[in-house]
């Protein structure tokens, strides 16, 4: 079973990373959204994506917490959906070893992915606001919801029978393993007109050790500088013995990078950046774009990207700039002496979508990478 959760609800199960998921038949997979009534009571609303049969259930809250909502749903967890959705059957007059079958492999929480869990989120946002301003009891009301014919996918059905069908059909909970990963866009800040970026599709289990060289890689670093992460308040890196005492700029000893994941990262922070080398200071923006589930198996993967990455050494972005400007203008003064130190290469690391992606391949098996002084 696979619930897809919006993004508060998620959270208040207290999961700091998405779970690794698989992709689930549509009859087993459902999206949950949370509400408080007028009483402060806390409940969960949950919709099946292939009949739209709804469900809802409640836990209540502690009266300590009642003036203090941060805390919001926070008592839940799969137990209680699966034991609501069992009412919900049993009320229905449906089967109770087809029931019991049904909810046999328990509850897998993860937030809201793909098109088909997007269009009966919105319908159950819709639904939402019916519990939030209706007196009726909510059981009744979720009863009489899965009671009136609806459209999923251009075909008119009635929630509450096709669960029916749903229950006594047969085959499999999981339709293929997968694994849950992350897009995101890394933007190296450069001034205008330099743009360099790439897109990548990652693992969220990766840690930022390993985001570490994934970067290097993108990017055709030499990994022959320091390097820290910045999300937040929070510095992240590694270890103050392999950043070396003497040679560290961090003012305290940074979150060790291999102890923190992509995944835990991207529940708490939209945008965070990555720094290399403290000299000249190559900022990169990282943006979370969306979860998606890929194959077992599946390789860390350049989707696009644009730009060459600037020259080690060459001064950060504001001496990339400069010795460009001057590679441009043959008749200047300092052209031979900068072409020099280029060593005749006039463009810096050329980037290739499919270059990138044979400096990636395999990267997530690979051995820590040593940093080179």
């Amino acid at each position: 079973m696979l619930i897809e959760c919006s993004a508060k609800l998620f959270r208040g199960f207290g999961y700091r990373t998405l779970r690794p998921t698989a992709s689930y038949a549509e009859r087993f997979t459902w999206v949950a959204t949370g509400f408080i009534d007028d009483e402060y009571d806390q409940w969960i609303l949950l919709a099946n994506i292939a009949t739209g049969f709804c469900v809802v259930t409640r836990e209540d809250p502690d009266p300590d917490e009642i003036a203090a909502l941060s805390r919001l749903y926070e008592k839940y967890d799969d137990e209680i959906i699966l034991s609501a959705m069992r009412a919900a059957f049993l009320r229905e007059g449906f089967d109770e070893a087809l029931i019991e079958s049904y909810l046999t492999e328990g509850a897998v929480i993860t937030m809201k992915s793909g098109a088909s869990a997007q269009s009966m989120m919105n319908r159950l946002s819709r639904w939402k606001k019916l519990f939030e301003e209706s007196e009726e009891d909510f059981t009744d009301l979720a009863s009489s919801l899965s009671s009136k014919a609806i459209r999923i996918d251009g075909n008119k059905i009635v929630p509450v029978e096709a669960m029916k069908a749903a229950l006594e059909s047969k085959g499999s909970e999981v339709a293929a393993e997968m694994i849950p990963m992350v897009k995101m866009k890394i933007t190296l800040r450069l001034p205008a007109p330099y743009k360099v970026y790439r897109d990548l599709e990652v693992p969220i289990s990766a840690s930022l050790g390993k985001l570490h060289e994934i970067i290097q890689a993108a990017f055709e670093w030499d990994n022959a500088h320091l390097h820290e992460f910045k999300a937040g308040s929070y510095t992240i890196g590694p270890e103050e013995d392999e950043a070396g005492s003497m040679f560290s700029f961090f003012r305290e000893e940074p979150i060790n990078e291999d102890e923190i994941t992509v995944g835990e990262i991207a529940q708490s922070f939209k945008q965070f950046t990555y720094i290399y080398d403290f000299g000249d200071y190559w900022e990169h923006l990282i943006t979370f774009k969306k979860g998606i589930l890929r194959p077992v198996g599946s390789e860390v993967t350049c989707t696009g990207g644009k730009g060459d990455t600037p020259w080690e050494d060459c001064g950060g972005p504001g001496g990339y700039m400069y010795m460009m400007e001057v590679l441009e203008d043959p008749t200047n003064a300092e052209y031979e002496e900068i072409k020099e130190w280029t060593e005749g290469d006039l463009i810096p690391r050329f980037f290739t979508k499919e270059g990138t992606n044979v400096m990636l391949k395999g990267i997530l098996s690979r051995p820590k990478l040593t940093r080179f002084f």
